[in-house]
């Protein structure tokens, strides 16, 4: 019974050595064999035990059995625990890994890691554009310049060259006719140059020969229209003419 004994206590020791559970599992695993294996093993051993010791005459089998009953049961025990222990830790052992698996994802399984935006230069947009013909650029240059405006000259500044000439052919005549002493024919060509040019550039020289026509014709109005020339025109160059054809009318009258 003693060399059972200390194979039992060895099988014992050595699963324990192999499986040495957590303080907590082991409790539970403990108390579960106490409530299932250990008690049918030990119940019936006892009872084997004392059948034996009160009961005489039992044959030799019988009580070898019970001699050996209770090592059996201390191996079975241990078998049962290892059993009950062993299963727990392989599922563990198997889910670790398939966790470890997961979480490294192979790098190229994700599409959106190989996905390249296009980016595209403003520069090589503003390349890509066509070009504007030289001539096209100038025209929308000269379209958005403002217009330059020039002024144009006043119609009177134009009418001085015009109406001198037309005006000097006629004074000339007009003149001529008072040297010839032609009154009429300068009295003539005084209206016609008033009514052609009344606010001519000659209008002084046509004035000059309406006051020697006065004069020469000794008109009652004569001395007063050469004042009245000669006040309006002091500096005058028919002044001396003038006062050749009035020599009353020396100096005018404030």
């Amino acid at each position: 019974m003693n060399e059972w004994n200390h194979d039992a206590k060895r099988l014992l020791e050595g699963g324990r050595d192999a499986f040495t559970p957590e303080p907590d599992r082991r409790d539970r695993v403990r108390a579960k064999l106490a409530a299932t294996l250990g008690a049918a093993a030990f119940s019936t051993a006892v009872a084997t035990t004392a059948t034996t010791a009160t009961t005489p005459g039992l044959p030799v089998g019988r009580s070898l059995f019970a001699k050996f009953a209770v090592p059996i049961g201390l191996a079975a025990f241990v078998l049962a625990a290892a059993a009950l222990l062993w299963p727990k830790a392989a599922p563990q052992a198997g889910r670790a890994g398939p966790a470890t698996s997961t979480t490294q994802g192979p790098p190229s399984s994700s599409p959106s890691a190989h996905v390249v935006v296009p980016h595209t230069p403003e520069v090589a947009l503003a390349a890509s554009a066509p070009a504007e013909p030289a001539s096209v650029a100038a025209a929308s240059v000269a379209a958005s310049a403002p217009p330059v405006r020039t002024k144009a000259p006043p119609a009177a500044a134009a009418l001085p060259a015009a109406s001198a000439s037309g005006e000097i052919p006629l004074v000339a005549a007009m003149d001529g006719a008072l040297r010839a002493r032609e009154l009429s024919e300068a009295e003539r060509l005084i209206a016609e140059h008033a009514r052609r040019y009344p606010k001519g550039q000659l209008v002084e020289e046509r004035l000059a020969a309406e006051v020697i026509v006065s004069c020469l014709r000794a008109a009652p109005s004569a001395l007063a229209r050469t004042q009245a020339f000669l006040r309006t025109y002091p500096k005058s160059p028919h002044r001396s003419r003038i006062l050749d054809a009035c020599p009353a009318a020396t100096e005018p009258r404030p």
